[in-house]
């Protein structure tokens, strides 16, 4: 009997953590607006919105981003894990 309860109180608190987790940092507004790309499955099972809000312009977002990449400032990931796959990244340019 205590597995069965062990097991049910892991289910429910998996239900309560993947709920509270699956738009995590988004506002309201972000989970109920549509996005690119909605239209292209028809009433899906459950959608996920994940946000991050960055209180800059977008020219400041945009020099961060235009510097990602191979020969750049690298690709903000784990060097190991890229070059296990044998994509020879470095993190930054010498």
């Amino acid at each position: 009997m205590k597995k069965f309860a062990a097991v049910g109180a892991g289910v429910l608190v998996a239900g309560i953590a993947r709920a509270r987790l699956r738009n995590w940092g988004s506002t309201r507004e972000e989970i109920d607006a549509t996005h690119p790309g909605d239209d292209l499955v028809a009433g899906p099972v459950t959608a996920t919105t994940y946000a991050v809000t960055v209180e800059a312009t977008a020219d400041v977002v945009w020099t961060w981003l235009v510097q990602i990449g191979q020969d750049r400032g690298g690709m903000y990931s784990y060097e190991w894990l890229e070059n296990l796959f044998r994509l020879d990244i470095r993190g930054c340019v010498t």
